[in-house]
């Protein structure tokens, strides 16, 4: 058994599974509120090769949550520098931490913490048009804009990208 936090039993969380086929963009919501914004082109796998996104989510003072990506059983890695972008219902992801989960000895997990990365909406010069980028948190205040009535806004698109699969514990 492996346990997180307060010897939460983890691996016995139920999967979501998504069925994505061979679908370029999908918005997938958990039942507990988590949202992922599924981007086929940032995975490596063919245009031909069905997907399926495996979800767990678990939620006490930290929020557990399981993602996998596969094709054909086998775990798809994600492409260089790409990220993948979500939402955690209810809990406030500006001064929160995230760590991705290692298993250790006796199957418990080892948190390690990561550098959390969010996706703000930025004007891109080449092509002359709005894409999501993903940031370090701590510079999101950098991409705020001053609208014509000099009312500042966020350019805060998805709190949290992710650049591997596996377990997170976000507080």
């Amino acid at each position: 058994m492996s346990y997180g936090q307060n010897k939460i039993k983890l691996n016995n969380q139920k999967a979501q599974l998504f069925d994505l086929d061979t679908i370029s963009y999908k918005l997938i919501k958990g039942i507990n509120g988590t949202e992922i914004y599924f981007v086929r082109e940032d995975f490596e796998v063919s245009s031909n090769q069905k997907i399926t996104l495996e979800l767990k989510e678990y939620s006490n003072s930290s929020y557990f949550i399981f993602i996998d990506v596969k094709t054909n059983g086998q775990r798809l890695g994600l492409k260089k520098n790409r990220r993948i972008p979500m939402k955690i219902r209810n809990k406030n992801l500006m001064r929160c931490k995230i760590y991705y989960s290692k298993f250790g000895n006796n199957n418990s997990f080892n948190w390690i913490g990561q550098t959390k990365y969010s996706g703000v909406m930025s004007f891109d010069e080449e092509w002359q048009i709005d894409v999501l980028k993903a940031v370090r948190s701590d510079s999101i205040n950098y991409y705020n804009y001053t609208d014509i009535d000099r009312v500042e806004h966020s350019s805060l698109i998805y709190p949290i990208m992710i650049d591997k699969l596996g377990w997170f514990k976000i507080e």
